[in-house]
């Protein structure tokens, strides 16, 4: 039994431009009741979470346009304090300190 009504479902915004891995996790998460909203860069951001209020951001920080630290940046200079989980393929502890 699934105790999530659809209304509950959290949600989650995945912002990455590789579009294998936001389909991969689009049938993921849809199998586990988690509403999966998917962005393929983070020029929209601030439009889509003021209009979808996700419960979480999964953001690539590694994205052409616009970065996700600078997207992350600008989040939080417009006052969103939505939690943000940083995804890298940067290894260096300078890199994690600055996520």
């Amino acid at each position: 039994m699934n105790i999530l009504q659809p209304e509950n479902k959290p949600t989650i915004l995945l912002v990455d431009d590789d579009a294998a891995l936001r389909a991969l996790l689009q049938t993921f998460f849809g199998t586990r009741g988690v509403h999966l909203l998917t962005l393929p860069s983070a020029d929209r951001l601030g439009e889509v979470v003021a209009a979808e209020r996700p419960s979480i951001i999964v953001m690539d920080l590694m994205m052409p346009v616009i970065d996700g630290l600078s997207a992350l940046r600008q989040l939080r200079a417009s006052g969103d304090a939505t939690p943000v989980i940083m995804l890298t393929a940067r290894a260096e502890a300078v890199d994690r300190v600055i996520g």
